[in-house]
């Protein structure tokens, strides 16, 4: 027996083994530090670039403006606030 959370009857018969992998990785992540790395492996192995792309925009107009910035300078350049190494 498995200690995962039960899926929506509607949820889960729309469900394809790589979206749900995504879902309980991200309920990992969002539940523990260290859940955050097996995430970014899982989304990487279970989603498309385009899917992953949509996701990540999705997240960020969800926070304001001036954190959305530095969170994707950070991705994108690995610096944040514009700052050069």
């Amino acid at each position: 027996m498995t200690n995962q959370p039960k899926r929506h009857k509607s949820i889960q018969s729309h469900t394809t083994q790589n979206t749900a992998d995504v879902m309980d990785a991200l309920g990992d992540a969002l539940s523990q530090p260290s859940g955050w790395a097996s995430f970014a492996m899982t989304a990487d192995r279970c989603l498309s670039e385009q899917e992953r792309a949509s996701m990540a925009m999705s997240l960020l107009s969800t926070i304001h403006e001036d954190r959305a910035y530095l969170v994707s300078s950070m991705a994108i350049f690995g610096v944040s606030a514009g700052e050069v190494r």
